[in-house]
């Protein structure tokens, strides 16, 4: 494939322009036609990567995983892997129950996040990795805060992907964390996706006084009296 002489992983459409020397029209079609093939993996619009490459991350990944047990990939990663995120991060994440740690594979830096036993869930097989699910990794990327730019948390609710609502509040629930509860709760708000019930679910959870909603971010901001949140972005 001519696109394997792209000196990146991640590549966008006018990368592909100029390597196939064609029009736009021409390479949003051969884009097409190879991500259907499964050639390329799209990662948002007008995003891709080639899938050889996301083959080497998992095959490190699972090398990776086996040093730290019990462990699955998430956060940024897990995002990526699932095309809710437009950068795809060089440094795997991975959440484990076990003590946090970093490892150095093949080049490739390895994080190791830990939470409580009682926290470690919502992950799948897949291939020879264990996988936050799609709503896990969302909901371990607003606890875990710094580990994933607030700015990609924030597009994974606007991406188009579906989003399994009832389990994003039932997960974000048994993590026993206000202030992020108190995050997913504004974020699902502004992008209209809460009903009454979750909403309701939510609310009962957020506790008294006020956090920031981009813990990265300055500290202050607008006051959001129903998300006990300071706006500060």
């Amino acid at each position: 494939m001519t696109l394997l002489r792209l000196e990146k992983s991640v590549f966008g459409v006018s990368d592909a322009n100029e390597i196939l020397n064609a029009n736009g029209s021409s390479v949003r079609k051969i884009l097409f036609s190879l991500n259907r093939k499964g050639w390329i993996r799209r990662l948002s619009q007008g995003t891709y990567e080639l899938v050889g490459e996301w083959i080497k991350k998992q095959e490190i990944a699972a090398i990776a995983a086996r040093q730290v047990w019990p462990s699955y990939l998430s956060l940024w990663s897990a995002l990526n892997r699932y095309g809710l995120t437009e950068q795809a991060p060089q440094t795997l994440f991975f959440v484990t129950s076990a003590r946090g740690r970093k490892l150095l594979m093949n080049n490739v830096e390895c994080i190791f996040c830990h939470v409580s036993k009682d926290r470690f869930f919502g992950y799948v097989r897949e291939d020879s990795l264990d996988l936050a699910e799609k709503e896990k990794a969302i909901v371990d990327s607003l606890y875990l805060v710094g580990r994933v730019p607030f700015d990609e948390i924030e597009k994974t609710f606007l991406s188009g992907e579906n989003l399994d609502v009832d389990k994003l509040v039932e997960y974000a629930r048994r993590m026993h964390s206000k202030s992020l509860v108190k995050r997913l709760g504004y974020l699902l708000d502004r992008a209209k996706l809460l009903n009454g019930k979750n909403e309701r679910s939510l609310l009962k959870d957020i506790g008294i006084g006020y956090s920031l909603l981009d813990p990265g971010g300055p500290k202050t901001g607008r006051f959001d009296t129903k998300w006990l949140l300071i706006i500060n972005r």
